[in-house]
């Protein structure tokens, strides 16, 4: 697994009703944006394109990308030690 540096809590909502949630159109391509939290007293935005014009690829490329910080959740927490 990649590590990001500087990084350590991913925060990601996900709205079902919403399938373009973290995406926009930006004059025919699609971005992704999200917010990233390298410490408890910082947040930094990430704006960035998905390079495509399709929005079924740009949704798979959304799901990739956040996917990518939610594994970093479940394989960063503390392993806990059983009594």
């Amino acid at each position: 697994m990649q590590k990001i540096p500087g990084f350590r809590t991913p925060s990601i909502r996900v709205r079902m009703d919403n399938p373009d949630h973290h995406i926009w159109d930006n004059n025919g391509t699609w971005f992704i944006h999200y917010t990233l939290y390298p410490s408890a007293y910082s947040k930094k935005r990430i704006r960035r394109s998905l390079r495509t014009k399709d929005i079924v690829c740009a949704r798979q490329r959304r799901d990739r990308i956040l996917a990518r910080y939610a594994n970093l959740i479940i394989y960063n927490e503390p392993k806990k030690i059983a009594a």
